[in-house]
């Protein structure tokens, strides 16, 4: 096995964290808890069933494979995340949808339709995202163990649109500072789990894949940058890097 060199970090849900309690706060338990039975799911689930019933049934939003969580996401939330949308013009698309699903009566209580609406305005609002996002302490300690080490590479690679890119760095220049690189999808008009994404992030660098670990919080991002050679681990809050890194390199 070939020893690695260059260690790259998906940011959101590995870098960073959502509180996900400011978010419940905002919308309410007992609302939540409402919802969850009517539909068996939360809002935050729902927020992607609708977004892949606006891939299927909106105009012009059937055009991309590009899949998260296991939901295939509509058009202009890929074009967004590539840097070519404005957040308010998909916010709009997406209101407009929601509008449409309840006259449809898609909602079992007339309250559904606003307490999803709410959710989304709070998903696209990227300066409340930022104050609700928190640095993963742990990982950021790792990191800081790698670049003490001259031999690693280290590497951001992340979906994000060029608002939320910004006002994070802007808030946490310190943690954006620890890596050599910040591969964003709005600078480069890629997202994962596009293989050309990773195809990118080996030609930009000169790396090479078997010497290349990635983790990411995505299966679906995993299988894409498994399929191009690089050695990539499913993350989950807490892991022992340190040993895996020792065994993946051994």
């Amino acid at each position: 096995m070939a020893i690695i060199k260059t260690v790259v970090f998906d940011l959101y849900g590995v870098l960073f964290f959502l509180k996900s309690s400011l978010i419940l706060r905002k919308i309410g338990v007992f609302n939540t808890l409402k919802f969850l039975s009517r539909y068996g799911i939360t809002p935050y689930r729902m927020y992607y069933v609708i977004l892949d019933k606006m891939r299927l049934e909106m105009p012009g939003e059937f055009q991309e494979k590009i899949a998260y969580r296991g939901i295939f996401l509509p058009y202009s939330f890929c074009e967004w995340q590539r840097g070519k949308l404005l957040g308010k013009e998909v916010f709009d698309k997406i209101i407009t949808f929601i509008y449409t699903l309840n006259d449809q009566k898609y909602f079992k209580h007339s309250d559904d339709a606003a307490l999803i609406q709410g959710f989304f305005t709070q998903a696209f609002d990227s300066k409340g995202r930022v104050s609700a996002m928190y640095v993963n302490k742990k990982l950021l300690n790792f990191i800081h163990t790698l670049k003490n080490n001259s031999r690693y590479n280290v590497l951001m690679l992340t979906n994000i649109d060029h608002e939320l890119l910004a006002l994070l760095q802007n808030a946490h220049q310190n943690v954006f500072d620890l890596f050599d690189d910040v591969i964003a999808s709005c600078k480069i008009e890629l997202v994962k789990p596009q293989q050309e994404i990773f195809n990118y992030l080996l030609q930009e660098h000169n790396l090479n894949a078997q010497e290349t670990i990635f983790f990411d919080d995505q299966q679906e991002n995993i299988d894409a940058a498994k399929k191009v050679g690089i050695e990539a681990v499913l993350y989950k809050k807490g892991m022992d890097l340190n040993s895996l890194l020792r065994k993946t390199s051994n």
